[in-house]
């Protein structure tokens, strides 16, 4: 069974198939900012885009990664959902990466692969295996710690009475 391919998906294996021309001058194009109106009309472009887009990828075998970066309530997760509302999930996944584990990862390679202990960037020392034998605390530190953790415990008790009370009282 074969899939006509809609004009966008044409365009797209066409611009996979041959570079695109670099813009006059080597710069890039400027792009204007969208006004409210074509801006709240822009998704729903763009989602039949990507619902013709469905079959392109499947008939070529291909895979398409998509990228979403930025900090917590920047607005990812609106535009992740918005995206994928209208596209079948046996075809389209969406994946969180931990990143912060991939920071670690790619950090941990990359002084090994440059070499960067060699070139004197300080790495962390020989880990320690297994427990540590229990020891008495240091008394000069538990006295620095007691005002700080009384304060602590005596919130810790006084706030699940408080809850209580306040249940009991409003029924």
């Amino acid at each position: 069974m074969t899939h006509a391919a809609s004009p966008a998906a044409e365009r797209a294996r066409d611009a996979i198939d041959k570079p695109a021309a670099p813009a006059a001058g080597g710069a890039a194009s400027q792009v204007e900012p969208l006004s409210d109106r074509p801006y709240a009309r822009a998704p729903k472009k763009l989602h039949i885009e990507l619902v013709k887009l469905q079959p392109w990828v499947i008939a070529w075998r291909l895979t398409v990664c998509t990228l979403f970066e930025g900090r917590d309530g920047a607005g990812k997760g609106g535009s992740i959902k918005a995206i994928t509302e209208r596209v079948s999930p046996r075809i389209f996944r969406v994946v969180a990466l931990p990143a912060p584990l991939i920071a670690v990862g790619a950090s941990i390679a990359a002084s090994w692969l440059l070499g960067l202990q060699a070139a004197g960037v300080s790495m962390v020392g020989l880990i320690p295996q297994g427990l540590p034998l229990p020891t008495l605390p240091d008394p000069a530190l538990a006295a620095q710690l007691a005002p700080g953790a009384l304060g602590i415990a005596l919130m810790s008790f006084t706030e699940p009475i408080a809850a209580g009370h306040a249940s009991c009282c409003s029924t």
